[in-house]
């Protein structure tokens, strides 16, 4: 039933007229409460964008650019140490748990790979820096020898076939390095070892006298052209390179009974007293077969790689290695790397 007004509800119209006109005013109040929150955080995005851009417009006048250097800006002087050879001698494979073998054929391999990859690594460092000179220390043990019985029994030559052996090898890496090197200097500082001497006991006065290693780079020196061969007549062979005052030597002298630390401490204190003689700010040695670079000093690694007697003492692998890196004036070495041979 309705009304007279036509509603049904029996609310008067002009009521719900009424009713409808606050429903209204409250949606649209509702409307503008929500417009104008909107509208705060607009502005506030706003004001933080500017702040934002602010800030990037600051860092971007005061952070300094990072520009690409100039290729060559420098001149360096590349050196590598080659050391512990030992060539004619025998390592059998089941006798060093399977990590390592040497025979002539193996020696033969390492030996090529020394001479290719000390031409490779130069190469890579010449996109940075101007290599003229080549520094190539020959710091002894080429050869094993007899200074032990057994090697009577295991080394593949005696001492003088070795010798015969290694001569023509040695001198196709120079000529692979004067023709692929690109050196417009080669010095060669030559030290001999303790194995390639022809006396069952080491001796300190003809030490160099009685190496088959001082007949090796007399050799060479004889037999090579453009190249300076600067051989040790004691223990010692000193150099200038730049700035710096470098020591060459075999290494033998330097006394390690193990421990802890390694061999590290007795260098440290050997190169000490031979400092309060003729000091020198680098050493480079070989002779205990680790590939180590320090401060003050660089012992070399070996070509003949882990051995029965370093498995038998327990020594800390390491695979067949030599020394490379580069030197620079008023900052002494700049970059190490070794040369891995197989």
């Amino acid at each position: 039933m309705t009304d007279n007004k036509g509603n049904s509800s029996g609310i008067p119209q002009e009521t719900l007229h009424k009713i409808e006109a606050q429903t209204e005013k409250r949606a649209a109040a509702k409307l503008r409460q929500e417009a104008e929150a909107l509208k705060e955080q607009l502005d506030m995005t706003n004001q933080q964008m500017g702040i934002l851009l602010n800030a990037q417009k600051h860092l971007a006048d005061t952070v300094p650019q990072i520009k690409a250097l100039k290729r060559k800006a420098s001149q360096s002087t590349a050196v590598a140490i080659a050391s512990d050879w030992h060539t004619e001698e025998v390592v059998f494979k089941d006798r060093v748990n399977g990590l390592n073998e040497f025979n002539p054929t193996v020696a033969d391999r390492r030996i090529r790979a020394f001479f290719e990859r000390l031409v490779y690594l130069t190469s890579i460092q010449r996109n940075a820096t101007d290599i003229d000179t080549l520094i190539l220390a020959l710091l002894g043990d080429f050869i094993t020898g007899y200074i032990h019985e057994e090697l009577e029994e295991t080394n593949s030559m005696s001492p003088a076939e070795a010798l015969v052996w290694l001569l023509p090898r040695i001198l196709e890496g120079f000529r692979y390095l004067k023709k692929e090197g690109g050196f417009k200097r080669i010095i060669c500082p030559c030290c001999v070892g303790n194995h390639a001497r022809t006396t069952k006991k080491k001796r300190v006065k003809t030490m160099t006298q009685n190496s088959f290693e001082w007949i090796l780079y007399h050799v060479l020196a004889m037999s090579i052209e453009g190249v300076e061969f600067h051989i040790a007549q004691g223990y010692h062979q000193l150099m200038d390179v730049y700035d710096q005052k470098v020591r060459c030597h075999h290494g033998d002298s330097i006394r390690y009974g193990g421990g802890v630390g390694g061999i590290t401490i007795p260098v440290n204190k050997k190169i000490a007293q031979w400092d309060k003689s003729v000091r020198a700010d680098l050493d480079l040695f070989g002779h205990y077969h680790q590939s180590i670079f320090e401060r003050k000093w660089i012992c070399n690694g070996s070509l003949i790689g882990y051995s029965e007697f370093a498995n038998q003492i327990g020594a800390e692998y390491e695979p067949p290695q030599q020394a490379f890196f580069l030197m620079k004036p008023g900052r002494s070495r700049t970059i190490h790397s070794p040369i891995f041979l197989d």
